[in-house]
């Protein structure tokens, strides 16, 4: 061996041997000079021999601690340097990155590692150098095995941690423009990833394929906590993504995956549930930007269960837990949140608002979409009484049209304790402003809607069974609604003194009930809705509300007309009123009748009662008694009895020449007077005393027919006109005919 080469084997040896660890112990004794840190190492291997070059135990501290930021048990590649020098081109193979540690920590926009970033320096690195000169390099076989990572940050309540992460990679190299890496993990929070990504710079296109699964929802509560405030999330979620895209062309995006959700459990700060999910699952068969094509395999929920309350004061629970950015907790004027855009919730609306520049709904379809076992809690403390209704057994259904682009859409429920919904709708996905909708409700109890019934109309609802059905057309925004209500065997409770709401027209709901029933005691209403959806003043629910009040109020006004309605052939002047002729006292034909009329709507509707207020022109018939007074005693006068014929009485003209006579005899000095005058005259002041007598006779009498038609006395009351009630209707002797609630 010559000299050269015994020199060359020295230095070898050295290198190999002792520079290693006067390497090391440079680095220790300097760390914090450089970096502000201090670092130890174990050992390093330059071995020029068997090609090994690795730096083991490293162990890097944070800034004046003894706490870890970056460790790692082995860092090594194989190579010969001598043949990478010679030849110009740095190739390494079998790089082992084993057990490293990174600690990570965020405050804002600050990190435990922003001390070592480089500063903006717009100087050339490397004075000299030429920078079209290429750089030769290639590394084969890249491990990296049983890595963890530990991430700390001012929004999460304790740290999230990657855990054996694993990673391969066949090739780096400058000769090559792909790249190909196999990564595996587990995160601290629930969960594992597995998958691959690849970029091939050549076309500029990347591609992911990659799986999560049993990934801990509780992890996302402190970013969802920045919009909405919660007491607890929770559940797991498993994402398969196959994503392929180009940085230069976004119209060449393609995704396809599939989504499952089990357990999901959100918890308000009460410590209420707010939704709960059994399972959902999501298909996506195709994505893509440049067809517009957007292809759902399938969309699946199972066990759904949202809760849902209005508050006392018109708030929700819903939105009463968004959190704004106003100057105060109760200031709700800005609708802004302010949330950082590090949240994952930021970052996945913003790239989902990417992926959707480029498509269309026109490109929508779905094979199957379904919703099933479903139900909604809704609780309204409004009314004195506090709402509770619970929908139960959800199902919902629609799949993909052919041919039309039409979403159609099933829906079947449990309302309540018996009440069942069914419907359809169908949509259209390129405008959702046009909608069909047929909608039946059927067997609800009104019962359960006493709550509503005592604090928006002041009566308890005690019976009855409600359907409903429902035809709507919507066209950009302009509805078309006609809605049919049948109530069954409805019974309303006598109004409640107090505890309605404030401002609430009260209506007198039983008399109502009972003019609308039928004869089979059922009621039909027909509610149209019409108007611009566009129109930010159009309302629905207050229009329907208005057309329902309308209704009865009309009704109330005017129940002749709707009693007539009901009832085939009867005559609406005989349940209006009845007319007797003057002095008459017992009902004869054309009063039997009317009370025949007026009784069978009574025996009909126990619902209902009558008053019967009196329209005689008093002082007219009071005239007719005084002359038919006066005629009888001059009939007595003039014959052998004192019981006067009353067909005599009636044949007796008022200026009968000896009745004339009469009067002149016994009334010389009322010659200028009428005939019925001068009667009145001689009546004197019994006169008011006979007819009062004359009227109870009428109404002992009418009231005796009418119980023998079968009406209940207690469903007959005469009583004395109010307000209006006669205005323009007295005259002939009788009676109006006032409908009231059955006591």
């Amino acid at each position: 061996m010559g000299f050269a080469a015994m020199v060359v084997l020295v230095l070898l040896c050295l290198v190999a041997f002792f520079f290693p660890w006067l390497l090391k112990r440079y680095i220790e004794t300097h760390s914090e000079e450089w970096i502000g840190r201090r670092i130890r190492i174990e050992r390093i291997v330059l071995n020029p021999f068997t090609f090994n070059y690795g730096v083991y135990g490293f162990t890097c501290h944070e800034p004046g601690s003894d706490t870890v930021f970056v460790s790692w048990d082995e860092l090594s590649v194989k190579g010969s340097v001598f043949a990478n020098v010679l030849e110009g081109n740095w190739a390494f193979h079998d790089l082992v990155f084993d057990r490293p540690y990174v600690r990570i920590v965020q405050q804002g926009s600050w990190f435990n590692f922003s001390d070592l970033l480089p500063k903006e320096d717009h100087e050339d690195p490397r004075p000299g150098a030429d920078p079209s000169e290429p750089f030769a390099y290639g590394l084969d076989r890249i491990q990296v095995r049983s890595g963890r990572i530990n991430y700390t940050s001012d929004v999460l309540k304790e740290p999230v941690s990657v855990l054996d992460l694993r990673l391969d990679c066949d090739r780096i190299s400058s000769t090559t423009n792909r790249l190909h890496v196999d990564l595996g993990c587990g995160l601290s929070t629930g969960g594992d990833l597995r998958g691959g990504f690849g970029i091939d710079a050549a076309t500029r296109t990347y591609g992911i394929d990659a799986t999560l699964t049993g990934f801990g929802l509780a992890a996302l509560e402190p970013y969802l906590q920045e919009f909405f405030a919660c007491r607890s999330l929770a559940g797991e979620l498993d994402v398969r993504l196959l994503l392929h895209d180009s940085w230069a062309d976004t119209t060449s995006l393609a995704v396809s995956g599939a989504m499952e959700l089990r357990g999901l459990e959100l918890i308000d700060p009460r410590g209420e549930p707010l939704q709960r999910v059994n399972k959902a699952t999501v298909v996506l068969d195709t994505l893509t930007a440049e067809g517009a094509r957007f292809d759902l395999n399938s969309v699946l929920v199972d066990g759904a269960h949202t809760r849902f309350v209005m508050n006392a004061d018109s708030t929700d629970n819903w939105t009463s837990l968004i959190r704004y950015a106003g100057t105060s907790p109760g200031d709700t004027t800005r609708a802004t949140v302010e949330v950082s855009e590090s949240n994952v919730f930021v970052m996945l609306a913003d790239y989902l608002e990417l992926l959707g520049e480029g498509l269309v709904m026109d490109g929508y379809s779905a094979r199957d979409m379904r919703v099933t076992n479903s139900s909604l809690d809704f609780e309204d403390h409004l009314p004195a009484q506090p709402f509770r209704f619970a929908i139960r057994e959800i199902a919902l259904q629609s799949g993909r049209s052919e041919g039309n682009g039409i979403a159609p859409l099933a829906a079947q429920a449990r309302l309540g304790h018996s009440g069942r919904i069914t419907g359809s709708a169908v949509f259209d996905p390129g405008n959702y402003r046009n909608v069909t909708v047929d909608l039946q409700v059927d067997s609800l109890s009104l019962h359960e809607l006493n709550a509503y019934g005592m604090w928006y109309a002041a009566h308890p609802l005690l019976d009855g069974m409600a359907s409903y059905s429902t035809a709507t057309v919507m066209r950009d925004g302009t509805i078309d609604s006609r809605n049919h209500i049948r109530i069954t065997q409805m019974q309303v409770d006598r109004r409640m003194k107090q505890g309605f709401a404030e401002g609430i027209y009260v209506l007198p709901l039983r008399l109502a009930v009972a003019l609308l029933k039928d004869r089979h005691g059922n009621i039909e209403l027909d509610v149209p809705v019409k108007g611009d959806l566009n129109d930010p003043k159009f309302k629905v629910w207050p229009i329907v509300w208005q057309v329902l009040k309308n209704l009865v109020t009309k009704i109330i006004a005017a129940p002749v007309t709707a009693i007539a309605a009901m009832f085939d052939g009867a005559d609406p002047g005989d349940l209006e009123q009845v007319r007797y002729s003057a002095l008459q006292v017992q009902a004869e034909k054309p009063q039997r009748k009317a009370v025949r009329t007026l009784a069978q709507v009574l025996k009909e509707r126990p619902g209902l009662a009558v008053d019967l207020v009196p329209i005689t022109d008093t002082i007219a018939e009071e005239g007719r008694l005084a002359v038919r007074s006066v005629k009888e005693e001059f009939l007595r006068g003039s014959g052998t009895t004192h019981v006067v014929d009353s067909a005599r009485l009636a044949a007796l003209a008022d200026r009968d020449s000896s009745f004339l006579a009469y009067l002149d005899q016994r009334a010389p000095d009322t010659r200028q007077l009428a005939t019925e005058e001068r009667c009145r005259h001689l009546a004197g002041a019994s006169l008011r005393a006979q007819w009062n007598v004359l009227e109870k006779t009428r109404q002992e009498a009418l009231q005796g027919v009418l119980v023998a038609e079968g009406v209940p006395a207690s469903g007959v009351r005469f009583r004395p006109a109010e307000g209006e009630e006669a205005r323009g209707r007295i005259g002939a002797p009788g009676y109006r005919i006032i409908y009231r609630e059955a006591p």
